[in-house]
């Protein structure tokens, strides 16, 4: 098995999370050996996933993109509160082409050229950037139903 990581914010496949989860089950000596490890939330799951002696053909599914838009400056450990002034990079990211499911796994430096799903670390005091969000980046579903407002899922922590 050889190490990865990635980010533990990560949409699986109902497949690929079974699999992780029969593997985990059916091997103890993994779930010892990432109880010992830093972060292994970061790699536990990207390391499984990503051996074919474990997780065999579903190596090839498994994709490391990021749906998440999160704006890092310089070499901070934590990512910025995004701002007003992030969203003209909001608005690129929610309206960049998708990545096709048959495009072959792309580079770190690539992972911004496509579409970003969600936005992380929006405070609930940046009243008119999450209005620019709603008014401006979610689309409405085919039914014609409004989707909820931002307000009835509470406040947004840190």
């Amino acid at each position: 098995m050889c190490l990865h990581a990635s980010s533990h914010w990560k949409v699986y496949a109902r497949p690929h999370a079974a699999a992780l989860l029969r593997i985990l089950d059916e091997r103890p000596d993994l779930v010892r050996f990432w109880r010992t490890t830093f972060v292994p939330e970061e790699s536990c799951a990207a390391s499984i996933l990503q051996s074919p002696a474990l997780a065999g053909s579903i190596v090839e599914e498994v994709r490391d993109d990021l749906p998440w838009f999160i704006e890092w400056a310089g070499r901070r450990i934590h990512p910025e509160w995004l701002q007003e002034d992030h969203f003209g990079a909001l608005e690129r990211a929610a309206k960049a082409p998708p990545r096709r499911p048959d495009q072959p796994v792309i580079r770190a430096s690539e992972r911004d050229h496509y579409r970003k799903l969600f936005a992380r670390k929006v405070s609930s005091r940046e009243a008119k950037l999450l209005e620019r969000i709603d008014e401006e980046l979610r689309e409405q579903p085919a039914s014609g139903t409004p989707l909820p407002n931002r307000r009835a899922f509470g406040r947004e922590t840190g």
